[in-house]
């Protein structure tokens, strides 16, 4: 995920919680619904 500096604040806080979701998740420390709570995401599976 490429970061750029012409985002307003909450795209780049938004960003910085799904990169850090996704790394927990990556690394085994969150279950997937966790990072997608932590991320602020919904979980669509069909």
């Amino acid at each position: 995920m490429q970061l750029t500096l012409n985002k307003d604040i909450q795209e780049l806080k938004h960003t910085i919680k799904i990169s850090t979701a996704l790394m927990l998740f990556k690394n085994g420390k969150f279950l997937i619904e966790q990072a997608n709570h932590f991320a602020n995401l919904s979980l669509n599976v069909y």
